[in-house]
């Protein structure tokens, strides 16, 4: 046992690992044309199933991809629709391996992680890192999973397993149950299947308690995803319950079938497989692909009705509605002027998040690392729209004014995502820093100044701003000196401050110093006022 714990662990952990590789690198290939390239992979109903489908088959695990389409999704690449088409496609290609038993995707992952590993010690794949370390994430994906299936699968050969499914009787309910807990306990319904389909052959379970057995198998795989899913919320959360409920929609479908069938004499599933072959085993694995299938052709015409059934019950959380653009949409790149009118209402709402991380400083609050973390998220998310639409938009052909507002807009943007990226360092070592008077004294002060500034930022930002524009120059003038000043102040202030206080106070100006530059740089970066002295306003070219 103290062996199959350690294999289990040890296969979650790389489950786990590769689910980082493959996230964090599928979020850095957002470029335009990556995203065109997936969304009309995809951009169907029957092009979502085909890809669902062809993936099942050849990967043979509903759960890994069940979250290699919550990476994606959480990358952008695919809408709720199309991964909830993926699903049902995936869940339907992976009935192929009781089909084909033969089928053994071990050494593809091997050949994957290899290929993939190997490839880092060229300089010349270089360019194509990100994607080679995806590549190795999803092997890590399939890897952890295999390991976790091998150190669970002595479990479906115990001498008790056989004696449960023997002895359930008659009872098809009990059977039913019997096969869902056992793939629940070995996670993987293709070996509870085929052990089913192997102790009816043998005479030791009746056909009809093996079609029961192999229902049960599917409904009880959900269980993985169900426990791998828990930490997810939103979109995210939505696609996996959908495959959760995959399996309950295609057994609320066919055990009624079934007891029709076998109760009522009507021809149904069991009819349909021994008309499709003479050979038991085989017309068993058909019941296995039909279960899926059925499940299938149910609920692709209420994918949109369960798209929305899964938002209601899974809404999005703010942060993620808040890392959606309100402003941009991709219409509004047939009018260049006018785009570049949204993408500054964009970037002053984008602006407006920014303050969220030194509320986080200021109120120190006990989950402040996973608030600075969702804070990263949507500012990044956000600001990855703005950018991609800000290419896209360069691709278009512009008069030389609205080329000097684009230049504008991407200068802005480099120094937001500079601004974010300083306040987050600021707030993270407020959190780590120990509370001590004097640190708590600058902490406060710093982000109140810093709060103060970045009001105005944001209005500086608006279309009205010009006025604001000008107090901005005027508060963010050269604060070098100054930072220099309160650091030896602070320094001096007490002489029983720690090394790591100490070390704490220098961090902290440096940071506040940076921001200050960085906020400098943006309110030289927007427009002047005119020759008349009548402001301008952000949305406009300068004359």
């Amino acid at each position: 046992m103290l062996d199959i714990f350690s294999q289990a662990i040890g296969g979650i952990g790389i489950f786990f690992a590769g689910m980082y590789l493959l996230s964090e690198n599928l979020k850095k290939l957002t470029g335009r044309r990556f995203r065109a390239a997936v969304a009309a992979w995809t951009r169907s109903i029957p092009a979502g199933l085909f890809w669902g489908f062809a993936a099942g088959a050849v990967m043979q695990s509903t759960s890994a991809i069940t979250f290699i389409v919550v990476s994606m999704l959480g990358s952008g690449l695919l809408t709720v629709g199309s991964g909830l088409a993926i699903i049902i496609g995936c869940n339907v290609g992976s009935t192929l391996l009781v089909v084909i038993a033969t089928l053994n995707i071990h050494l593809f992952v091997l050949a994957m992680l290899g290929l993939a590993g190997i490839s880092f010690a060229s300089e010349r794949l270089a360019p194509a890192r990100t994607i080679l370390l995806a590549t190795f994430g999803i092997g890590l994906v399939f890897l952890g999973l295999q390991i976790l299936q091998t150190a669970a699968e002595p479990l479906a050969h115990e001498p008790w397993v056989r004696d449960m499914l023997s002895g359930a009787g008659t009872s098809y309910l009990l059977i039913l149950a019997i096969g869902a807990a056992l793939s629940f306990i070995t996670q993987s319904s293709n070996s509870i299947t085929l052990l089913a389909i192997t102790l009816a052959t043998a005479g030791v379970i009746s056909f009809e308690q093996c079609v029961m057995a192999i229902y049960g198998a599917n409904v009880g795989s959900s269980a993985l995803t169900y426990v791998l899913s828990a930490g997810l919320r939103g979109r995210k959360r939505q696609v996996a319950m959908y495959q959760v409920a995959f399996n309950f929609v295609a057994m609320a479908v066919m055990v009624p079938l079934f007891y029709l069938e076998v109760y009522g004499g009507v021809p149904m599933v069991i009819a349909l497989v021994r008309a499709l072959s003479d050979v038991p085993s085989l017309q068993l694995a058909y019941v296995h692909v039909v279960f899926n299938l059925g499940g299938a052709l149910v609920l692709i015409p209420l994918l949109e009705p369960s798209a929305r059934l899964l938002g209601r019950l899974y809404p999005p959380p703010a942060e993620e509605s808040d890392a959606q653009p309100a402003y941009i949409y991709e219409q509004a790149l047939n009018e260049p002027e006018t785009a570049l009118d949204l993408v500054s209402l964009e970037q002053q709402r984008l602006t407006g998040y920014l303050p969220r991380f030194l509320a986080i400083a200021r109120d120190r609050p006990t989950d402040g690392a996973t608030a600075i973390a969702r804070t990263r998220e949507v500012v990044d998310g956000l600001g990855g729209v703005v950018d991609d639409f800000l290419d896209r938009l360069g691709e278009a052909h512009l008069s030389h004014s609205a080329y000097e507002r684009l230049n504008l807009a991407l200068n802005v943007q480099r120094l937001l995502e500079g601004l974010a990226e300083t306040l987050a360092d600021l707030s993270r070592i407020v959190l780590e820093s120990e509370a001590h008077v004097t640190t708590g004294q600058l902490t406060d002060s710093v982000v109140e100044g810093l709060d103060a500034v970045l009001m105005v930022v944001v209005e500086a930002l608006g279309p009205d701003g010009a006025e604001d524009r000008v107090l901005l120059r005027r508060m963010s003038g050269d604060r070098g000196g100054l930072m220099r000043r309160l650091r030896e102040q602070y320094l001096a202030s007490d002489a029983a401050l720690a090394a790591s206080d100490k070390m704490t106070i220098l961090t902290l100006t440096n940071l506040t110093e940076r921001a200050s530059w960085l906020i400098h740089r943006l309110a030289d970066a927007l427009p002047d006022v005119d020759a008349d002295g009548l402001p301008e306003t952000l949305g406009a070219p300068a004359q």
